[in-house]
């Protein structure tokens, strides 16, 4: 019952989300390619809960079997633009092609290593809350850094370096793309964290294994630094926000040496990569 409600509050709150901006896309097509990704990011977020048991497969076979069309369509503009690897995409166009919409259990696919993976749905659940705030709370800077035009680009940027922070008044009122800059690091150092095998047993090892090899696949396309776009249009935020910072704490009489704020933000790409590594799939206790 709790798996059927999972899977059913996802495919609500995520994943039908995604068909419907699909399907209402303009003519122009100018986001197709953001569009494709993030539809087919939230079929792999159900497909990867199903593998973890932690979605009710026969829920979600029946929320997800409709909207095959959509999904054969964002896939086949996936694999023309070449958004995720051609492992992936080929195995979604087996998928959506098939009865078979989820892949196997991780269980069943990964039986030489462990039975059972006790640890894979929690792991899954936490990490899915985590993609689901970052889907909701930085999607416009992941389509500006990914997708923008560069005319647009340039728009973008000069607003990062010119906007101000919301008083508490306009709370409600949509994030600016710094923020969402800003929200964006809050979310590679949790993802880090939750990615990483440091102070976690030896047995813990194989279903984090497993997750961040599913999980890089459908994610880690959002904030991709192996992207020639996405890399120094990232840096160049970086970049400028220092600038901003060095400006406020001149007004305020503070002396600031040194690139601390790029540095650091260097650290944490670095501690994120590192953090998706595959793991070698052992567990010994």
């Amino acid at each position: 019952m709790l798996k059927s409600l999972a899977v059913a509050t996802f495919a609500e709150s995520v994943f039908q989300p995604a068909v419907d901006a699909w399907s209402n896309r303009t003519e122009s097509k100018k986001n197709d390619r953001f569009l494709a990704a993030t539809l087919l990011e939230a079929y792999g977020w159900i497909n990867l809960g199903v593998r973890a048991d932690a979605f009710d497969s026969g829920c979600a076979h029946v929320l997800v079997e409709p909207h095959l069309n959509p999904l054969r369509e964002a896939n086949d503009v996936a694999i023309r633009e070449s958004l995720f690897n051609e492992g992936m995409t080929s195995e979604n166009r087996r998928a959506f092609s098939s009865k078979k919409i989820f892949g196997a259990p991780f269980s069943q696919d990964y039986p030489n290593e462990f039975a059972e993976l006790p640890e894979a749905s929690n792991l899954f659940s936490t990490w899915c809350g985590e993609a689901r705030s970052y889907m909701f709370s930085a999607s416009d800077f992941v389509e500006t850094l990914n997708f923008a035009r560069l005319q647009d680009w340039d728009v973008a940027l000069g607003l990062i370096k010119d906007d101000t922070f919301r008083s508490e008044a306009d709370a409600h009122s949509p994030p600016s793309l710094t923020e969402q800059y800003f929200r964006s690091l809050q979310h590679l150092d949790r993802m880090a964290e939750l990615l990483s095998v440091a102070g976690t047993s030896t047995s813990q090892w194989p279903a984090r294994a497993v997750m961040r090899i599913e999980l890089a696949t459908i994610h880690v396309w959002r904030i991709n630094f192996q992207n020639n776009v996405f890399r120094p249009r990232f840096d160049a935020v970086t970049a400028a926000v220092e600038q901003r910072l060095r400006a406020e704490a001149a007004r305020e009489g503070i002396a600031l040496t040194g690139s601390g704020f790029v540095r650091a933000v260097g650290e944490l790409r670095t501690r994120f990569n590192a953090a998706l590594k595959h793991l070698e799939m052992t567990a010994s206790g």
